[in-house]
């Protein structure tokens, strides 16, 4: 299921580039050369966690971005992240 969602995430990646004119690696302004790459290996990172959250607008936001970085902090904190 990884690598079928890193070939989607890859896809809907250079998808947005192209809307913007860039067609491929050689036209990629040099900041986005680490987002490309994460792009490509998405499929094959060892965790992959997906939030979702099922109430709409700001509301949303104020619990579920601070649960996101508490999340992001411990993965970090266990070599993960």
């Amino acid at each position: 299921m990884r690598a079928q969602l890193g070939a989607l995430s890859d896809e809907a990646w250079w998808a947005k580039r192209r809307d913007s004119g860039i067609h491929g690696p050689e036209d990629l302004p040099r900041p986005y050369h680490i987002a490309m790459r994460l792009a490509e290996a998405i499929g094959q990172v060892p965790v992959l966690i997906l939030v979702c959250s099922i109430t709409k607008g700001v509301a949303s936001m104020t619990s579920v971005i601070p649960a996101v970085e508490n999340l992001l902090l411990a993965a970090r904190a266990l070599g993960i992240g």
